[in-house]
């Protein structure tokens, strides 16, 4: 960079900036762009009692997901916490 960062003044976010200017469309890499999906399909299956808090896919793609950055890490856990509270399992 040269020089200072220019703020933006017409409140255009970074994804579109992202995508405008540099071209990327997804927010994660390819490998892991279905992954959240399928996450927060089998938590909602959670949430609806379909699944049981403790289904090995859940846990393992949690786990997953949770290595492969650390903002993936925080956004699972943030997850995971309000999946726990919802379900009354806070001390888990």
């Amino acid at each position: 960079m040269d020089g200072e960062p220019t703020l933006s003044e017409d409140s255009i976010s970074y994804e579109t900036i992202l995508e405008d200017i540099f071209g990327i469309k997804d927010q994660f890499g390819i490998e892991v762009t279905q992954d959240p999906k399928v996450f927060k399909a089998l938590k909602n299956a959670i949430l609806s009692q379909d699944l049981p808090f403790d289904d090995p896919r859940f846990n393992l793609l949690a786990k997953h997901l949770s290595v492969q950055s650390v903002e993936l890490a925080n956004i699972i856990g943030m997850e995971m916490k309000q999946l726990k509270r919802l379900k009354g399992l806070e001390q888990l």
